[in-house]
Protein backbone atom coordinates (compact mmCIF):
# COMPACT_ATOMS: atom_id res chain seq x y z
CA UNK A 1 0.00 0.00 0.00
CA UNK A 2 1.10 3.55 -1.01
CA UNK A 3 0.57 6.04 1.33
CA UNK A 4 -0.46 9.62 -0.53
CA UNK A 5 -0.03 12.74 1.37
CA UNK A 6 -2.85 15.20 -0.25
CA UNK A 7 -1.31 18.55 1.53
CA UNK A 8 1.81 17.52 -0.25
CA UNK A 9 -0.24 16.60 -3.71
CA UNK A 10 -2.01 20.40 -3.09
CA UNK A 11 1.26 22.03 -2.32
CA UNK A 12 3.85 19.73 -4.90
CA UNK A 13 1.66 18.38 -7.22
CA UNK A 14 3.36 15.16 -6.20
CA UNK A 15 1.01 12.16 -6.38
CA UNK A 16 3.75 10.09 -4.59
CA UNK A 17 6.89 9.15 -7.60
CA UNK A 18 3.69 9.53 -10.16
CA UNK A 19 3.71 11.86 -12.85
CA UNK A 20 1.35 12.61 -15.49
CA UNK A 21 2.21 11.11 -18.95
CA UNK A 22 3.56 7.78 -17.52
CA UNK A 23 2.27 4.88 -19.51
CA UNK A 24 -0.10 2.23 -18.18
CA UNK A 25 2.77 -0.27 -18.74
CA UNK A 26 4.82 1.76 -16.40
CA UNK A 27 2.16 1.87 -13.79
CA UNK A 28 1.81 -1.71 -13.94
CA UNK A 29 4.85 -2.34 -13.15
CA UNK A 30 5.68 0.71 -10.75
CA UNK A 31 2.33 0.98 -8.91
CA UNK A 32 -0.27 -0.74 -6.87
CA UNK A 33 -2.71 -2.78 -9.16
CA UNK A 34 -6.19 -0.49 -9.62
CA UNK A 35 -9.63 -1.76 -7.49
CA UNK A 36 -11.27 -1.19 -11.20
CA UNK A 37 -11.60 0.30 -14.62
CA UNK A 38 -13.90 1.59 -16.95
CA UNK A 39 -13.54 -1.32 -19.76
CA UNK A 40 -13.06 -5.11 -20.14
CA UNK A 41 -9.28 -5.05 -19.66
CA UNK A 42 -6.87 -3.04 -18.20
CA UNK A 43 -4.85 -2.47 -21.16
CA UNK A 44 -7.92 -0.83 -23.35
CA UNK A 45 -9.32 1.34 -20.17
CA UNK A 46 -9.39 5.09 -20.25
CA UNK A 47 -10.08 5.24 -16.13
CA UNK A 48 -8.12 3.27 -13.53
CA UNK A 49 -10.03 4.00 -10.26
CA UNK A 50 -8.32 3.58 -6.87
CA UNK A 51 -11.34 3.58 -5.05
CA UNK A 52 -12.89 6.74 -5.73
CA UNK A 53 -9.47 8.30 -7.15
CA UNK A 54 -9.55 8.11 -11.29
CA UNK A 55 -6.28 8.09 -13.44
CA UNK A 56 -7.36 8.90 -16.77
CA UNK A 57 -5.51 7.95 -19.90
CA UNK A 58 -5.29 8.99 -23.54
CA UNK A 59 -2.90 7.39 -25.84
CA UNK A 60 -2.19 4.49 -22.72
CA UNK A 61 -0.45 7.93 -21.37
CA UNK A 62 -1.90 9.35 -17.53
CA UNK A 63 -3.39 12.68 -18.21
CA UNK A 64 -5.36 13.68 -15.27
CA UNK A 65 -5.79 12.39 -11.42
CA UNK A 66 -9.32 13.22 -10.65
CA UNK A 67 -12.20 12.68 -7.70
CA UNK A 68 -15.37 14.28 -7.42
CA UNK A 69 -15.92 11.93 -4.41
CA UNK A 70 -14.13 14.54 -1.89
CA UNK A 71 -17.15 13.74 0.86
CA UNK A 72 -15.84 9.75 1.53
CA UNK A 73 -12.62 9.85 -0.23
CA UNK A 74 -10.78 6.69 -0.26
CA UNK A 75 -7.72 5.41 -2.34
CA UNK A 76 -9.05 1.44 -1.77
CA UNK A 77 -6.95 -1.57 -1.41
CA UNK A 78 -3.52 0.15 -3.01
CA UNK A 79 -3.91 3.76 -1.84
CA UNK A 80 -3.99 5.27 2.06
CA UNK A 81 -4.75 8.68 1.80
CA UNK A 82 -3.87 11.60 4.14
CA UNK A 83 -7.10 13.29 4.11
CA UNK A 84 -5.29 16.70 5.45
CA UNK A 85 -8.70 19.21 5.65
CA UNK A 86 -10.81 16.61 3.17
CA UNK A 87 -11.87 14.60 6.47
CA UNK A 88 -15.06 16.36 6.57
CA UNK A 89 -18.69 14.50 5.83
CA UNK A 90 -19.61 17.85 5.38
CA UNK A 91 -19.14 19.88 1.89
CA UNK A 92 -16.51 22.72 2.31
CA UNK A 93 -17.07 25.96 1.24
CA UNK A 94 -14.83 27.84 -0.68
CA UNK A 95 -13.82 30.46 2.72
CA UNK A 96 -12.83 26.91 3.69
CA UNK A 97 -10.64 25.92 1.61
CA UNK A 98 -9.24 29.15 0.76
CA UNK A 99 -8.26 29.71 4.94
CA UNK A 100 -6.52 25.59 4.87
CA UNK A 101 -4.98 26.81 1.49
CA UNK A 102 -3.29 29.83 3.07
CA UNK A 103 -2.48 28.04 6.34
CA UNK A 104 0.09 25.69 4.29
CA UNK A 105 0.89 29.08 2.21
CA UNK A 106 -0.28 27.23 -0.99
CA UNK A 107 -0.83 29.54 -3.71
CA UNK A 108 -3.38 29.47 -6.09
CA UNK A 109 -5.34 32.06 -8.72
CA UNK A 110 -8.97 32.28 -8.54
CA UNK A 111 -11.00 32.14 -11.52
CA UNK A 112 -14.75 32.32 -12.49
CA UNK A 113 -16.18 29.83 -15.57
CA UNK A 114 -18.87 30.98 -18.04
CA UNK A 115 -21.37 28.83 -16.14
CA UNK A 116 -20.56 31.02 -12.77
CA UNK A 117 -18.29 28.36 -10.99
CA UNK A 118 -15.14 28.96 -9.18
CA UNK A 119 -12.30 27.33 -9.57
CA UNK A 120 -9.00 27.24 -7.86
CA UNK A 121 -5.74 26.77 -9.93
CA UNK A 122 -2.90 25.53 -6.98
CA UNK A 123 0.07 26.78 -8.63
CA UNK A 124 1.10 22.78 -8.34
CA UNK A 125 -1.12 22.10 -10.94
CA UNK A 126 -3.84 20.92 -8.79
CA UNK A 127 -7.42 22.84 -9.49
CA UNK A 128 -10.30 22.61 -6.66
CA UNK A 129 -13.39 23.15 -9.00
CA UNK A 130 -16.65 25.12 -6.50
CA UNK A 131 -20.35 25.55 -7.63
CA UNK A 132 -23.89 24.65 -5.82
CA UNK A 133 -24.76 21.19 -7.25
CA UNK A 134 -24.58 20.39 -3.61
CA UNK A 135 -27.28 23.05 -2.55
CA UNK A 136 -30.87 22.39 -2.28
CA UNK A 137 -31.72 25.87 -2.72
CA UNK A 138 -28.77 28.09 -5.17
CA UNK A 139 -30.12 31.61 -5.61
CA UNK A 140 -29.15 34.69 -3.92
CA UNK A 141 -25.52 32.56 -2.51
CA UNK A 142 -22.63 34.28 -2.31
CA UNK A 143 -19.66 33.07 -4.28
CA UNK A 144 -18.00 32.50 -0.65
CA UNK A 145 -20.76 29.57 -0.04
CA UNK A 146 -19.55 27.85 -3.29
CA UNK A 147 -19.02 23.92 -2.10
CA UNK A 148 -16.00 22.02 -3.22
CA UNK A 149 -17.13 19.42 -5.65
CA UNK A 150 -14.19 18.32 -7.18
CA UNK A 151 -10.24 18.06 -8.14
CA UNK A 152 -8.50 17.76 -10.87
CA UNK A 153 -4.36 17.58 -11.79
CA UNK A 154 -3.53 17.42 -15.36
Amino acid sequence: MIKIDLKKFFKLGEFDFVKLGKTKEWLTYNFPYPDDHDEDSLESASIWRYGNVEFHFDNDKLTMIFSDYLYGLEGGEGLELDLWFLTSQEPLTLIDVMIELHKEKIEYRKENDSLGDVKLRLKSGVTLFFGTNFMEDDEDVSENEYLLEYFAFG
